[in-house]
């Protein structure tokens, strides 16, 4: 008696008996062969010949493998047919070899928090840098412009000239009171030789020196702005 390579049915050759019991053997075999429990740990290591319980298993590993589930016949969190590459509602859009979504794909779904893009910018508009510091001269009674864009400013001011006296200004105890020209510094020291200062909410710069004859000379500051975020 003969049998077959894989699931061992019975081949009788024309001298052996054959009964029943054989013919019942084979069918046994072959119920048993087509209805094999599966193990989807068995990864498939090529195309085959396999036996069916082998072809069962190495599907439900690819099924695995596809889902990412624990189990093969768990059902996906998402399906191939709701993969696309043209958007359509309620479907994922797949990107490209570069990563990227294909240029396929358009759409309108240009908001954060409720708003478009441009409510937190215009389209021309460039973000200020975090830090930013500018100096420049201003005279006195007028405004340091302030540079837009920015939280959170602060302002230094320092007398950088008076009128008919120029920029060699000094209001040191060895120098005062020997400026040639229209006026002489006070040099009473029991009086104000000068104030430079700057209003931090109007921005409006004072600059004067005060001469011996009780006189406001009005001037010009250097200023620094900061600026930051």
């Amino acid at each position: 008696m003969q049998f077959t390579a894989n699931y061992d049915f019975k081949k009788p050759g024309g001298t052996d008996l054959v009964n029943v019991d054989d013919l019942n053997t084979n069918f046994d075999n072959i119920d048993a062969a087509l209805t094999p429990s599966a193990d989807p740990t068995l990864v498939p290591a090529s195309s085959g010949p396999a036996k069916l319980f082998q072809w069962v298993s190495w599907i439900t590993n690819r099924i695995k493998a596809i889902t990412g589930k624990d189990k093969w016949y768990e059902a996906p969190d998402t399906n191939l047919a709701d993969i696309v590459s043209t958007a359509t509602a309620n479907k994922v859009l797949k990107l490209n070899g570069d990563a990227r979504l294909p240029a396929s794909i358009t759409g309108d779904a240009d908001t954060l928090d409720g708003k478009h893009a441009d409510a937190f910018a215009p389209v021309n508009h460039t973000h200020a840098a975090p830090f930013f510091a500018k100096t420049g001269v201003v005279s006195h009674g007028n405004k340091i412009q302030k540079t837009p864009g920015y939280q959170n400013y602060e302002y230094m001011v320092s007398l950088a000239s008076i009128d008919a006296y120029g920029s060699s200004f000094d209001i040191s105890l060895a120098t005062r009171g020997s400026y040639p020209n229209y006026y002489t510094v006070a040099s009473d020291i029991t009086r104000l030789g000068y104030v430079c200062s700057v209003d931090k909410t109007t921005l409006v710069v004072t600059a004067q020196a005060l001469a011996d004859n009780n006189t406001w000379v009005s001037g010009s500051a250097n200023y620094i702005e900061i600026a930051w975020n």
